[in-house]
């Protein structure tokens, strides 16, 4: 049995972006009719992204209910266990779809691993907080966090489990899997 791993595009919300938010709303430079709209549009994105990915998890674990053999990386989680669950929790409150799925899969029997480096976070978000113009070593962070939470999937995602990892556009962590891992983008 291989391992296999699900490819979640996400579209963030203001909820997954915590305390900067509101600045990358500002930078949108939205009437409040057009983000009305963009945040209609991200919902619908979501309600399609739960739909497609419960479909293929069920195609794939054969209608099994229970999701034991399914590993959840989060863009952005630097932590696992009973801390990764609350900040699941508490991002779905604050009206996260991406992590109100991921309680969904969890609820489901799924577990949620660290995908991020928290010292490669950190310094991420210092940059953008100084709103750093340092387009080399923001894209050198990119490519540390993909080898990163590519060998957390290595190391973690064992013989016959599902990964499903929820990851942003700019990122590459395909490219740097272990050969016997087999990749499928989710379509939406």
């Amino acid at each position: 049995m291989a391992r296999h791993l699900i490819y979640v595009p996400v579209v963030h919300s203001e909820a997954d972006m915590g305390s900067m938010a509101s600045a990358v709303t500002r930078s949108l430079r939205l009437r409040p009719d057009q983000h009305r709209t963009r945040q209609e549009k991200i919902a619908r994105f979501w309600e399609r992204v739960r739909a497609s990915l419960l479909a293929a998890l069920d195609e794939r674990l054969g209608g099994a209910g229970s999701l034991a053999r399914v590993r959840i990386y989060q863009d952005g989680l630097p932590t696992s266990g009973e801390l990764a669950r609350r900040i699941a929790r508490e991002s779905a409150a604050k009206g996260s779809h991406n992590y109100s799925l991921v309680l969904e899969l969890l609820d489901r029997g799924a577990a949620l691993e660290q995908t991020e480096s928290p010292d490669l976070l950190r310094e991420e978000y210092s940059m953008l907080r100084r709103k750093s113009r340092n387009a080399r070593r923001a894209s050198e962070l990119l490519e540390l966090r993909d080898r990163f939470m590519a060998d957390r999937i290595n190391a973690t995602l064992q013989e016959g489990e599902t990964g499903v990892l929820f990851i942003g556009a700019l990122h590459k962590v395909g490219e740097r899997l272990a050969s016997d891992i087999e990749v499928s983008m989710l379509v939406v």
